[in-house]
């Protein structure tokens, strides 16, 4: 276990961090994917705590955006220590979230929410039993973690004027607009960190259609023909006369004269020039598609795909919500490829879940059986199943917006950032090389995807 942790990019960083950590109250550590940051960083500054004699007024909070990945990381911390689980009689690692705990007096080292921080303030303004705060994955920019760095900033001008010692601060992640941060503490210290990933191959929306020589039929709720036919109204329409051309795409489509139907739709993003290498089936199926809906016939196949023609690994499946999570469940366990004991293994993650839920992704299947995640974002970032080998991203995930015209807050579906799909790639090449299927285009991903996330505070209405 030491030889592994001493074999992380981090741990070459060490006392160099720990040197910049006594000069400065704020380090920004921007640590690419592998790295070692979420697990190493917190148990640096506790084992320097504990040979410079200090251990015991050592307190480090280090928050994580979910539930799963606080207690993962606490448990796999607790496990690098040689130590009990979470929250034990002879263990300094402890954990808290909603509704689950597991800590003590002797907790030096507590992984949890940001709400759950957030919580701590309101009863204790100044924090003055922690000693350090570390805020994973700060490039989420959701609105606590924002609110929470406004609080820790004005938190570390005040404790730093006051007798006593001071609060030190760490911002971390793997996408991190670094200087933003940086500037925003006062032009404090950056520390970047290369990664150790496996190489991942990368196969585009266009490769896919290739690979698997797919044809995207026109009654296919993600051919534009279908969208036409059907209207704005298609995810819920069980008519398909809803719109001004219904009734004559109904009576079209009832002779049969898709061609005529299919002729109305061209996909605004397609271009044949980026495509002259592809066949010409591949270019009818772009041409066809509407990007905006998920192809769960293409999904299922595509899985499918997988599990007959690749070696064993786990496949983890980016979908935006919980409603399409249970959709493709239905589909995968109706289908004969993953009928009887495989059906088991078809494992959702999600935030509703509850913790012993969530973990069962982290346990091994039978043999011949392969484990197939449908997951939300939240297997985006810090938590690592070990036995992932494949990837299948849809690049949708679900955001609350405000709307200001109707006075309303909504959650809507919409394209992740370049950052979110890199990151979201990285999860297959964590313990072995692994394999990427982008169920979007590489012109998408390099011209119409944002470089970072939306702020959540530019999207959401906040009461003041």
């Amino acid at each position: 276990m030491l030889g592994a942790r001493a074999s992380l990019p981090i741990a070459r960083l060490k006392n160099h961090f720990l040197q910049l950590l006594k000069e400065n109250d704020v380090i920004v550590v921007s640590g690419e994917t592998g790295c070692g940051k979420t697990t190493q960083v917190p148990q640096f500054i506790l084992d320097d705590m504990i040979e410079s004699e200090l251990g015991g007024n050592c307190n480090i909070v280090c928050t994580q955006p979910r539930r799963i990945a606080a207690i993962s990381v606490a448990e796999r911390v607790s496990d690098e220590r040689c130590e009990s689980s979470p929250g034990s009689k002879d263990s300094l690692v402890g954990y808290q979230v909603r509704l689950d705990s597991a800590r003590n007096e002797r907790t030096k080292l507590l992984f949890c929410t940001t709400g759950i921080l957030l919580r701590k303030l309101s009863g204790n303004k100044d924090l003055s039993d922690v000693t350090h705060v570390v805020v994973d994955e700060v490039h989420e920019r959701t609105i606590l973690s924002d609110f929470l760095l406004i609080v820790l900033k004005s938190l570390v001008e005040k404790r730093s004027n006051q007798p006593g010692r001071k609060l030190k601060v760490i911002l971390m992640s793997a996408t991190v607009d670094s200087s933003l941060f940086a500037r925003y503490f006062g032009d404090c210290p950056v520390i970047s960190v290369e990664g150790r990933t496996h190489p991942v191959s990368t196969h585009f929306l266009e490769d896919v259609y290739e690979k698997m020589e797919y044809c995207l039929a026109l009654d296919s709720p993600a051919s534009g023909a279908y969208f036409a036919q059907h209207g704005e109204k298609w995810k819920h329409a069980s008519s398909s006369v809803n719109n001004r051309r219904g009734m004559k795409n109904l009576v079209m489509s009832s002779w049969g004269d898709e061609s005529m139907l299919s002729e109305n739709y061209v996909n605004p993003h397609y271009s044949s020039d980026c495509y002259q290498s592809y066949s010409e089936r591949t270019n009818l199926n772009l041409k066809r598609l509407n990007e905006d809906v998920i192809d769960f016939d293409l999904l299922e196949d595509l899985i499918c795909y997988i599990d007959e023609n690749c070696p064993s690994g786990a496949v983890l499946v980016f979908l935006p919500g919980v409603a399409e999570i249970e959709m493709l469940i239905d589909r995968l366990s109706a289908s004969v490829r993953f009928k009887g004991a495989s059906s088991d293994w078809i494992l959702p993650l999600h935030s509703m879940l509850s913790p012993t839920d969530q973990r069962k992704v982290f346990q091994s299947p039978p043999e011949n059986i392969r484990k197939v995640i449908l997951a939300t974002d939240i297997a985006e970032t810090s938590i690592t199943i070990d036995d992932v080998v494949y990837v299948v991203d849809t690049g949708k995930h679900k955001e609350n917006r405000y709307n200001p015209q109707k006075k309303m807050s909504s959650i809507v579906e919409d394209w992740i950032s370049r950052a979110n799909a890199k990151q979201r790639r990285g999860r297959a090449g964590r313990v072995r090389p692994g394999l990427c299927f982008c169920l979007y285009t590489h012109h998408r991903f390099e011209k119409l995807m944002r470089p970072f996330q939306v702020i959540a505070c530019h999207t959401h209405f906040i009461f003041v």
